[in-house]
């Protein structure tokens, strides 16, 4: 086994938490780098699930094929020396894509009997999509989307995922006045209100990082500069000194 591969033995692991782990795992993978997972059954649906929710980005290779053991090497695709600006996109998107999918469980709790136990978790929904989610969003705008645009040598290219933003924002600010009407009187009408904003938001955001991950991170691999890289980097680190 290289430096750049460890084994994950996931036969202990309760069945329910085996493939949240395991994408887990995935997800901070460097580019270049392996896993060789072992499991106690065919891993074939797994490989199925990775191959629809991140396409592309792994190679899969068999080692071992029962009948009481499998085992199968996960190489994360990409160069392992990209450029650092790549590399913090993926990180924000491994960092953001939990949260995300929290927006999903937390829609699917709500109802008028439920919301006085579940608005706090509303609330921090809310507070997490305008102080996480947007400003990673803005900070797209400034670095990322610029960038994209002249690899691909076409002003104006992004401008489909800056609407994107917008209706993030706009579904977020909707979201706050909905909440704000199901605490004032939690009627079905207020609460679906907000249950549907949630599922809206976490359906677009799953698409925009998708497209971020399988369209602009391949042009921003090839097309990106040293030169440019650095001064993303440095834009990208100055906002990081303002947050801390």
């Amino acid at each position: 086994m290289s430096e750049a591969e460890r084994i994950l033995d996931v036969r202990n692991v309760h069945p329910r938490g085996r493939h949240p782990l395991i994408f887990r795992e995935l997800d901070a993978l460097a580019a270049g780098h392996a896993l060789v997972l072992v499991n106690d059954h065919d891993p074939r649906p797994l490989y199925y699930e990775l191959m629809a929710e991140r396409p592309g980005q792994f190679e899969w290779t068999p080692l071992e094929q029962g009948p009481e053991t499998w085992s199968v090497r996960i190489r994360r695709l990409g160069a392992p020396d990209e450029p650092r600006t790549v590399a913090w996109l993926r990180e924000e998107h491994r960092a953001l894509a939990p949260r995300i999918e929290e927006l999903a469980v937390l829609a699917s709790r709500l109802s008028s009997a439920a919301w006085s136990k579940e608005s706090p978790a509303v609330r921090r929904a809310l507070d997490f999509l305008r102080s996480h989610l947007l400003p990673h969003a803005h900070l797209e705008e400034e670095v990322i989307y610029p960038a994209v645009e002249r690899g691909l040598g076409a002003a104006g290219a992004a401008a489909t995922m800056v609407r994107d933003h917008r209706e993030v924002e706009a579904l977020t600010m909707a979201l706050a006045e909905a909440a704000a009407r199901a605490d004032a009187q939690a009627q079905e009408g207020t609460v679906e209100a907000a249950k549907r904003l949630l599922y809206s938001l976490h359906a677009l955001l799953r698409v925009h990082f998708a497209k971020e991950e399988e369209v602009y991170l391949p042009v921003l691999q090839r097309s990106l500069t040293p030169e440019e890289d650095e001064r993303a980097m440095a834009v990208l680190a100055a906002h990081e000194g303002e947050e801390a």
